[in-house]
């Protein structure tokens, strides 16, 4: 009896199991690869736009087969999103979606709704990149990017690479949530911008061109609002301040020659913020360091490997310079935003202070003095300090 009575008692907890109750078929779901986010200002509605893979037809290449882009409107973020299940014969995932991409117009009213929506949205991750757009969202989901059949992918592959130029910034979900919660620091997000490219040949008009997706520098915002623009230049002096630019080429005039150019790659360089209060008013200074490596010259020269390598090792470091003021011309004069992270730094070397001037920030930060030290050492060079055409010149001879 005690072994029927366990048998029976398997069967009914095994009928009891929950199953697959939340199973849905790969088929029967609508994988997002992109979304942008827009605003009807006006008439107080958000605009949805969705780019979604589709399964390949067998025959062509054209991008419209590999992807269906579709928008919906709605009272609130999530109101469109739901909206749009009357117009997809799928259900509509986020688990695939690689680009969050905020409309201007959404930028500058508030981009508190798209925080609020995708850091609660389950399917959503938080490494997800976040972009804003010059103009309407909607315009960059059917354009080119990249080499991918899927433009969604093809930007997730660029935007992987920015680091190699350092003229744009990293954002994704967790940085911008992380960044707008912050008392003491500003939102950066990095900007897209469309680029004219040729059609591949044997499109239908291949004389004609495209809209491409590129990276155009940084949207800057003052807590919840977009208030301006960084081109890629003033980007960089962004990345060199928040430790961004891994590996960025530099490219000041020849040594005793204004029309020829000298190329040189930094590696390793760290930028460390010292701050200090004295009577309530900080000050900060910005020493920068590291490594470089001069990779192209074309122009021949007398100098020395030593001398040459001195000259330009001082020319780089003043270029690095100019480039952190004009950022912090823009930044700190114009926009008074502090997406530099003087306030986070200063809070965690004098907490004390910090916390007596917490609320003064905003209006202290415009006007607190910044110090620039760049320090930066060629170590090596690839280059043979005489032009491939001045070398075959000589040989001739």
């Amino acid at each position: 009896m005690k072994k029927i009575a366990a048998v029976v008692l398997i069967i009914i907890n095994a009928m009891l199991l929950p199953g697959c109750w939340d199973m849905r078929e790969i088929n029967d779901l609508g994988m997002v690869m992109a979304v942008g986010i827009d605003k009807d200002v006006a008439a107080n509605l958000y605009i949805v736009t969705v780019q979604i893979a589709k399964p390949a037809s067998g025959d062509g290449d054209k991008k419209s087969e590999h992807i269906w882009v579709v928008s919906a409107e709605g009272k609130t973020i999530f109101d469109a999103v739901r909206n749009l299940a009357l117009l997809s014969s799928k259900r509509i995932m986020w688990a695939h979606n690689n680009l969050i991409i905020i409309g201007e117009s959404v930028a500058r009213d508030s981009i508190i709704p798209v925080i609020d929506y995708f850091t609660h949205n389950p399917e959503v991750r938080m490494e997800t990149f976040v972009v804003a757009a010059k103009g309407d969202a909607k315009q960059y989901l059917s354009s080119t990017s990249g080499l991918e059949e899927i433009p969604g992918l093809g930007f997730r592959d660029m935007y992987r690479y920015e680091f190699l130029t350092g003229k744009s910034v990293q954002s994704n979900v967790l940085r911008v949530a992380r960044r707008y919660f912050s008392d003491d620091r500003q939102i950066a997000i990095a900007a897209i911008d469309f680029e004219k490219g040729v059609i591949k040949p044997g499109a239908e008009h291949p004389e004609s061109e495209a809209k491409m997706i590129k990276l155009a520098g940084a949207a800057v915002f003052n807590d919840d609002k977009l208030v301006g623009w960084l081109t890629p230049e003033q980007t960089r002096g962004l990345a060199w301040l928040r430790n961004e630019a891994k590996a960025a080429v530099v490219t000041v005039r020849a040594p005793g020659n204004e029309n020829r150019s000298v190329s040189v790659e930094t590696h390793n360089v760290k930028a460390k913020i010292e701050t200090e209060v004295h009577e309530g008013i900080p000050a900060v200074t910005i020493i920068l360091s590291g490594d470089a490596h001069i990779d192209e010259e074309d122009s021949a020269t007398n100098l020395s490997m030593e001398e040459f390598k001195e000259i330009i090792d001082q020319l780089v470091e003043a270029e690095i310079a100019a480039e952190i003021k004009l950022t912090l011309d823009k930044v700190q004069k114009e926009y008074k935003s502090d997406v530099l992270d003087f306030g986070r730094t200063i809070h965690a070397q004098h907490k004390e202070e910090w916390n007596k001037i917490r609320d003064q920030w905003p209006a202290l930060f415009p006007k607190v003095p910044v110090k620039i030290v760049v320090n930066i050492e060629i170590r090596s060079s690839t280059t043979l300090q005489q032009p491939m055409k001045d070398l075959k010149r000589g040989i001739g001879q």
